[in-house]
């Protein structure tokens, strides 16, 4: 009996109700309003282009096209080539791919890879820590056309926390997506 008197005290001390004073919640970002609706499309070097209708775009020469997306605070920059063959486009593939990888900085990515409806193979590459300037990537080509389009999104200001971004960069892997489906 005395061996129970202790735990009995601790349980009594336990259920002591601390009131009723609110608790703040951790410290959240703020939820940003993305570009979004509508799309248009834009002919870059023979190769039509989706991308969002508010953002703003200027076409380069030689088949660069800018797009900047100022809610998201990043800018893509897209390139198209054509009339890529016997090798060439191989040796631009790799040269594309190379540009990736060093894009990342050796940090970890996730790369998705599938073939749209008019026979481009298409790879999106998402980076999956902070600090990386290009949070996407993207690489499509097309063997019979001989043509290669490569972007990557950039961000203005690099973020110091994958979280804090997160959302903004799974919409700016969204609208690869969109342009590589849309080719």
């Amino acid at each position: 009996m005395l061996l129970m008197l202790p735990a009995m005290a601790g349980m009594t001390a336990c259920s002591h109700d601390a009131g009723t004073a609110p608790v703040p919640r951790p410290r959240a970002y703020p939820r940003i309003e993305l570009t979004g609706g509508g799309t248009r499309t834009i002919d870059v070097a023979g190769v039509s282009i989706a991308i969002d209708s508010a953002a703003e775009a200027a076409e380069g020469a030689g088949g660069a096209l800018t797009v900047n997306y100022a809610a998201e605070g990043a800018t893509l920059f897209l390139s198209v080539r054509t009339g890529l063959h016997d090798g060439a486009l191989a040796d631009a593939l790799a040269n594309r791919r190379e540009r990736m990888a060093l894009n990342l900085g050796g940090a970890v990515g996730r790369t998705d890879t599938f073939l749209d409806s008019a026979g481009y193979n298409c790879l999106i590459n998402r980076a999956l820590e902070a600090g990386v300037p290009t949070p996407v990537q993207l690489l499509a080509w097309n063997d019979s056309l001989g043509t290669l389009v490569w972007g990557a999104f950039v961000w203005h200001t690099a973020p110091e926390s994958t979280d804090s971004v997160a959302p903004v960069a799974d919409a700016l892997y969204a609208k690869a997506f969109k342009i590589l489906e849309s080719l």
